[in-house]
């Protein structure tokens, strides 16, 4: 598997993740109750999160993951209270499940953190287990499923892989359209043709990626510069002499 295209792909990921992880707060605040009074007790999870946050910066990636695990745990037993009283108190079948999709997207936002952090680590079947709940909990999230298409990759799974990109390239061109999100689905799929040999195909995908990117960021981008990188790379490889399998020579008596 070529090496460059690996950390060109966890590159983007690992992008992906640190601007998750810079909105989450806003999410974790939007979802967190208000204390109604000064003395009773509220969930730490939004704190624990931006100290996650911290230790990530500082590269103490097992502090961070403790920290995430701690506040996934909370965060579930809310969930678990929150399925009890929503049968109780709200009219209608319907709402209880909106609020419960709605907690389970949050779950599902620590799961992926975790994963992400994994990755860092290169533990990547544990990312991969991390990354396929986070998926199960919110399976319309292009950016978990593309996430759960890179473990795939570095684990070997290309099939696999490209099962899962292709799939957020659907989920974010019904979105979006064409914008930098379809572009790294493109530049994914590429690199799975790329890693397959089909490097025609894989210059295709890298061409269509690059043509979006050209009209939404520019050339001066930092993700512009991976999928040119990636173009020249294949280039070389389709303009390559080929290599001739050496005669075996025969002993002579």
């Amino acid at each position: 598997m070529p090496e460059k295209n690996i950390k060109g792909s966890i590159i983007i990921g690992i992008a992906i993740i640190i601007a998750g992880l810079i909105t989450a707060t806003a999410i974790y605040k939007k979802n967190t109750p208000p204390p109604q009074e000064e003395t009773e007790a509220q969930p730490t999870d939004f704190k624990k999160v931006a100290e996650a946050g911290k230790k990530i910066k500082a590269k103490d990636l097992e502090g961070a993951i403790k920290l995430l695990a701690e506040s996934y745990n909370e965060r579930l037993q809310i969930v678990l209270k929150n399925k009890q009283t929503n049968k109780r108190l709200l009219k209608t079948y319907e709402n209880s499940l909106a609020v419960i999709e709605t907690d389970e997207k949050i779950l599902a936002r620590y799961l992926f953190e975790i994963g992400g952090i994994k990755i860092k680590q290169n533990k990547y079947a544990e990312a991969n287990a991390y990354y396929s709940e986070s998926v199960r909990l919110h399976p319309e999230n292009s950016m978990y499923i593309s996430g759960l298409g890179l473990t795939f990759k570095t684990l070997g799974k290309l099939e696999e892989a490209l099962g899962y990109y292709k799939q957020a390239l659907e989920i974010d061109q019904k979105a979006y359209g064409e914008n930098t999100d379809t572009a790294r689905d493109l530049n994914n799929i590429a690199g799975i043709w790329d890693a397959k040999q089909d490097y025609k195909k894989a210059l295709e995908y890298y061409k269509q990626a690059e043509a979006i990117l050209a009209k939404s960021v520019g050339k001066d981008n930092p993700f512009m510069e991976i999928v040119a990188g990636n173009i020249k790379g294949i280039n070389q490889k389709l303009n390559a002499p080929a290599q001739k399998t050496p005669k075996k020579q025969e002993n002579k008596k």
